[in-house]
């Protein structure tokens, strides 16, 4: 650790209160603190914990962004001030649940640092003693009129198969990262259902397939059923 003074008499001051501390265990290390942006923290959070998560492109997208910000911001300077005015700044671009959901993440990085890494922030974890967005009310979406036809149409002008798998989406309700797990195995075709084991919630559940889905399902070659859905291997 070290520290710049104007005279000599203040910095053995401050050297004698250094080992004073050590001497009565009371002495905490900021150095790596002091070493570390919020960059390089959300490199080691990328490689170490995201893997571990189901949801791993939207949030490196979510870093991609809080980096703009406070991605130089070293971890000794990572203040209250700081994250609110990194808040108030992020409110001005996007909704207050986007910038809710991007302080809870700096939040669960932070805390990774300091529990799992050990690292010692000098103001502890900042985004617990300042004021959250309002999580907005939960709303329920539905296609109306004629949105279905127009979304199939827009999806046959792109072309591959997207249309199969929105097609797939509205007959099951399923999210994107259940579809594209789907293996042959996962259906009941005497039953007419699909069970899933990876969800979202982490509860396995089984989704009744309509007329329409067993269709696109049937229409698969039985020479597949080992593998994942040809229609479905895409890059998002």
């Amino acid at each position: 650790m070290t520290q710049t003074f104007s005279k000599k008499s203040q910095a053995e001051s401050w050297a004698k209160d250094i080992e004073s501390s050590m001497d009565k265990g009371l002495f905490i290390d900021h150095r790596e603190a002091e070493q570390t942006t919020m960059a390089e923290l959300f490199v080691r959070y990328e490689n170490e914990i995201l893997p571990t998560k189901k949801a791993i492109r939207p949030v490196k997208l979510q870093i991609k962004q809080i980096n703009r910000f406070i991605g130089s911001v070293y971890l000794s300077h990572l203040t209250t001030s700081v994250i609110a005015s990194f808040r108030n700044a992020r409110l001005k671009e996007v909704t207050s649940e986007t910038c809710r959901k991007d302080l809870l993440l700096v939040r669960r990085v932070i805390h990774a640092a300091i529990v799992d890494w050990r690292i010692q922030l000098p103001f502890g974890n900042p985004v617990i003693s300042i004021q959250l967005p309002k999580p907005c009310k939960p709303r329920t979406s539905r296609l109306e009129g004629n949105e279905e036809k127009q979304i199939l149409n827009a999806a046959k002008v792109y072309g591959g198969h997207i249309h199969n798998i929105i097609r797939f989406a509205i007959e099951t309700a399923m999210r994107r990262s259940e579809i594209v797990n789907v293996q042959w195995n996962d259906i009941n075709f005497t039953k007419r259902t699909l069970h899933i084991d990876q969800t979202k919630t982490d509860s396995p559940r089984t989704i009744p397939l309509s007329n329409q889905a067993i269709k696109q399902s049937s229409n698969k070659h039985s020479s597949r059923r080992n593998k994942k859905y040809k229609w479905i291997r895409m890059e998002y």
